[in-house]
């Protein structure tokens, strides 16, 4: 190979990385300074668990719904680590039973998950795994959550076998960090909703996974979510099975 065919190979496989590699730092560091201060999963699970409490004891205000209608349902759940905290929270019902919540089964009539972190360790092999993911993702738990801490975080889709049997609602994005290559390779560790959604699936959960073409950023915002909420939310499937919307 000539000199300007090696020039112009290196410059292909390289210009991708300085694309990426300042987004991997940018987000580490805004990560960082999020999560100096910020509360520990405990005390978020606490804190929901508190809410939960609230939402219970002013379930009939908030619903107000006619003699005419049954009462509305409850749908349990949250937004990307949200979704995290609130997926841990119904796999420990004696954490709710020490806040003086009912189990899950009564607690809720179904779960709605959104852009979940679900995973926060290797669902697979280190071996299968993209190249460089598994270092990229230790790297990023540790620098938000410090080493211990990160070692000690729950990991929903790996303890699934305590999810309740309740219907789940599973909303996933197209691209949940930019469409970066690299990346988003390394972040589908975290980003675990449709392993979540299988390992649901095989207990028997019903269990519906909804892809919007979103990014994880901005899909709180967007019309596809909106669309995928009218037609799945108050209907939660009985039976698993996945939808794509455009």
């Amino acid at each position: 190979m000539s000199t300007g065919g090696l020039v112009l190979a290196l410059a292909v496989l390289l210009t991708p990385l300085l694309f990426v590699l300042p987004v991997v730092f940018l987000l580490l560091a805004l990560w960082s300074c999020a999560a100096s201060g910020a509360a520990t999963h405990a005390e978020m699970m606490d804190d929901v668990a508190s809410a939960l409490l609230w939402v219970r004891e002013h379930r009939a205000a908030l619903t107000a719904a006619p003699e005419h209608r049954p009462q509305d349902k409850l749908i349990f759940g949250g937004y990307s680590s949200g979704a995290h905290v609130a997926a841990c929270l119904l796999q420990r019902p004696e954490l709710l039973k020490e806040r003086g919540l009912p189990p899950p089964s009564e607690l809720c009539d179904g779960v709605l998950l959104l852009s979940g972190v679900l995973g926060t360790r290797l669902t697979c092999e280190p071996s299968a795994a993209p190249r460089g993911a598994p270092a990229l993702t230790d790297t990023i738990a540790a620098v938000v959550f410090g080493t211990d801490a990160a070692a000690a975080l729950p990991s929903p889709v790996h303890d699934i076998d305590a999810s309740p049997a309740l219907p789940h609602l599973l909303v996933c994005c197209e691209h949940e960090v930019f469409g970066l290559p690299v990346v988003e390779a390394a972040f589908g560790v975290y980003f675990a909703s449709r392993e979540f959604r299988e390992r649901l699936s095989r207990r028997g959960v019903p269990a519906t996974l909804v892809e919007v073409r979103s990014d994880h950023w901005f899909v709180l915002g967007s019309e596809v979510l909106a669309q995928a909420l009218r037609q799945h939310l108050f209907g939660l499937a009985e039976a698993s099975k996945v939808v794509y919307v455009d």
